[in-house]
């Protein structure tokens, strides 16, 4: 009857020993789906964030390209009111 006992401990001993290596080959199987759907969502983000990059620093130099040209603009206006204006010699 020991014999049988030790016998039918072993047997469930191997099959829950089984099963649980069965559960952790689903387990890393999971993982591996996991790192592989983050590393591709990392790629995307990264992708994104140099497009964002790159269009931020067009819309920058656009925009001060167009602020130089306003203050060569203004200068001229300001050059061409100061030589219409008299200096008061003396004062």
């Amino acid at each position: 009857m020991k014999k049988i006992l030790i016998v039918l401990l072993g047997l469930m001993l191997l099959s829950s020993y089984g099963c649980s290596n069965d559960e952790a080959k689903k387990s890393a199987e999971k993982n591996e789906q996991t790192t592989t759907s983050t590393m591709d969502t990392v790629s995307e983000i990264k992708e994104q964030a140099a497009e964002m990059g790159t269009e931020a620093a067009e819309a920058t130099n656009e925009t001060v390209a167009a602020i130089k040209e306003k203050t060569e603009e203004m200068a001229d206006k300001a050059a061409k009111a100061a030589k219409k204006k008299p200096v008061l010699e003396g004062c």
